[in-house]
């Protein structure tokens, strides 16, 4: 199905309405103002491709951008992650009540190698632990 984006929200997923039954869905890698093509699910879809790119959009940089779970936002130019990360933040404080939300200001850094964590899986497999 075709969805334009309207937003993105916590997660870095873009929020899509379908013209048929208007559900609302969750596209990651997405980005706002983006026309998409996307295999619905329950709630969430899947990027099939993106029909009309947003300005923002660039190429992402890590070959694991997708796959790994960080970094949601690569494909997007960082002045503008930087800029929906604070529209997020302030949207999420403003759901939680807070009604006087101050100025966000964001803290920037270099826009690659600023990751400061990470998720790492324990499992025991064939008897020896392993982390990664």
């Amino acid at each position: 199905m075709k969805l334009p984006i309207e937003k993105l929200v916590y997660g870095g997923a873009g929020v899509g309405r379908a013209a048929e039954t208007g559900e609302r869905l969750l596209v990651p890698f997405t980005l706002p103002g983006e026309v998409v093509e996307a295999a619905a699910g329950a709630g969430d879809a899947e990027l099939l491709r993106v029909i009309e790119a947003s300005p923002q959009r660039i190429a992402a940089r890590c070959p694991h951008f997708g796959a790994c779970g960080g970094c949601q936002l690569q494909h997007a130019e960082y002045a503008a992650q930087v800029g929906y990360k604070v529209g997020i933040l302030r949207e999420t404080l403003e759901q939680a009540g807070v009604s006087k939300v101050p100025e966000v200001l964001a803290h920037t850094a270099e826009p690659w190698g600023y990751r400061n964590r990470i998720r790492l899986r324990v499992r025991v497999v064939d008897g020896v632990l392993r982390v990664g």
